[in-house]
């Protein structure tokens, strides 16, 4: 019977994680998707503080009332995530609120500020990018999946040097 060795479920367990982590990057990057933290509560219980959002663009003619969409602001100073209760098409405004506001925001957007309509989100994992910048969780995304790459080549380095009968030792 074939013994398993720890270092070989390792190395498995890194380059699963390398290749799901480097799918995830590619998929976001061709379809320009962008990532926001929640970062207040404004749309719960639907999306939390703290969770992730992913956003798609989308082309203004395509958002529909109950969409949750993504809009920069007018001065251009930030973004904010809430759902369409009603599209103007024929002045191209966007009417929002946030599911857990009473009122609807009190200035429409332009859809020249339509970044896009969520895609989907991820839980929590949000709060740490709420305390550092916007792109940083990308940054994260990819630092991962780079040190997932480095130790299964190590790993696989290792295990080859150790068939071959070398050492790192002098």
């Amino acid at each position: 019977m074939r013994r398993i060795k720890f270092s070989n479920i390792l190395f498995n367990i890194f380059t699963l994680i390398t290749i799901a982590l480097a799918t995830f990057i590619v998929v976001l990057l061709a379809t320009h998707t962008r990532a926001f933290s929640v970062s207040t509560g404004s749309m719960n219980p639907t999306l939390k503080t703290g969770d992730i959002i992913f956003v798609k663009p989308v082309e203004f003619d395509s958002v529909q009332k109950k969409d949750i969409v993504t809009i920069e602001y007018n001065d251009s100073s930030g973004y904010f995530t809430h759902r369409v209760v009603r599209v103007d098409k024929e002045n191209g405004l966007i009417y929002t609120k946030g599911d857990a506001n009473e009122k609807q925001d009190p200035i429409p957007s332009s859809s020249k500020k339509l970044v896009g309509k969520m895609w989907f989100r991820i839980p929590i994992l949000g709060q740490l990018s709420l305390h550092i910048t916007k792109n940083t969780i990308l940054i994260i995304i990819a630092s991962v999946a780079a040190a997932a790459l480095v130790g299964s080549f190590t790993a696989l380095t290792i295990k080859k040097s150790k068939k071959r009968g070398g050492s790192y030792e002098k």
